[in-house]
């Protein structure tokens, strides 16, 4: 039995149905007692899309990703999901693509839906295209964006200081006496990408470990985001640089994959080389040895945003547009 059904029975619209359960004027009395014997007559249990017809909320957000095999994203969109459940919220979940175009696609098509909010996860939908997307079909309701910025004045942003982190991650393998220290970019399609990048060369430059060599050679680029791409980078970086003795990885699967190319060769982690991923993800725990790695406090973010967007949702300031989280270093067995 739904709204529907309850308000062809009664002769009314369901509109009137979802007043009565709302406990809303604009209905007459004697039409509300007939709503009512109708509703208890039949067991209705009210719903949280009843009352959206007269709230004008569906008590939904959508969630947006670039792509579904980002397990460290999806830990974190689920998180989210579990945090607006204790409050009656739910989630739906959009895989959009990575490029500009299908990031702002997204945007439209969870416009469609008629959902509360949205929560973009990832820096890549920090692009002008997404920006011009929640302009045209956004522009009435809050959007959060977890590792990425966009100006707006519906738009909310959480970063983690990814730049100050990799930095932190050259100076801890420097404390450790490492001196030649290599660094695995992920693909340079993406804000978050860079700040790792620009991290490390702040970082190799302050700690003086690259000499008179221009510490961009040390700096390796992933083909893609995953254990294969590792594997066959830290092959080249054993006949380019056999003297590597410290590596930084910008994700945890990219090290997965350069600790598989260690194992092979008989490298031993840590006597030999040490390993830093980042993410702080199952696969950091998952690796033999256990990595090492930069927690970018995806969980903490995740919480930010939930927080913020529920204020938001309940007609309370969400707080400052920006704020930016401090990552630290999980130590493990790899370094």
């Amino acid at each position: 039995m739904t709204i529907y059904d309850i308000a062809k029975l009664a002769g009314v619209s369901a509109s009137s149905v979802s007043r009565v359960i709302n406990d809303k004027p604009g209905v007459n009395p004697e039409t509300r007692r007939k709503i009512k014997a109708l509703l208890e007559d039949n067991n209705y249990v009210p719903n949280d899309i009843a009352r959206g017809l007269v709230t004008r909320n569906s008590r939904l957000v959508g969630i947006l990703v670039p792509e579904a095999y980002s397990i460290h994203l999806m830990e974190g969109a689920y998180h989210i999901t579990g945090r607006l459940s204790e409050v009656n919220y739910g989630t739906v979940i959009i895989k959009t693509g990575c490029t500009p175009s299908e990031c702002a696609e997204g945007i439209r098509s969870i416009g469609e839906r008629n959902v509360d909010a949205v929560v973009l996860m990832g820096s890549r939908y920090a692009n002008e295209k997404v920006a011009g997307a929640i302009r045209q079909f956004m522009e009435k309701k809050p959007v959060f964006v977890l590792n990425g910025e966009i100006t707006g004045p519906n738009v909310y942003s959480v970063i983690s200081d990814e730049s100050g982190g990799v930095c932190s991650c050259v100076n801890f393998l420097a404390g450790k006496g490492r001196r030649r220290i290599v660094y695995i970019s992920d693909a340079m399609d993406r804000p978050s990408s860079f700040q790792k990048r620009q991290g490390f060369l702040r970082g190799a430059r302050a700690a003086g470990i690259c000499g008179e060599e221009d510490p961009e050679s040390l700096i390796y680029e992933g083909r893609n985001n995953d254990i294969d791409s590792g594997e066959e980078i830290m092959e080249r970086i054993l006949q380019e640089h056999p003297d590597t003795n410290g590596l930084i990885c910008a994700t945890d699967m990219l090290a997965c994959g350069a600790v598989r190319t260690l194992h092979r060769k008989g490298i031993r982690i840590p006597d030999r080389i040490s390993v830093i991923g980042v993410d702080n993800s199952s696969f950091a725990l998952a690796c033999y040895p256990k990595l090492t790695s930069l927690n970018n406090m995806i969980l903490e973010s995740g919480d930010e945003i939930a927080s913020k967007l529920i204020a938001s949702l309940e007609g309370r300031k969400p707080g400052a547009s920006k704020i930016m989280l401090l990552t630290e270093i999980v130590e493990r067995e790899s370094t």
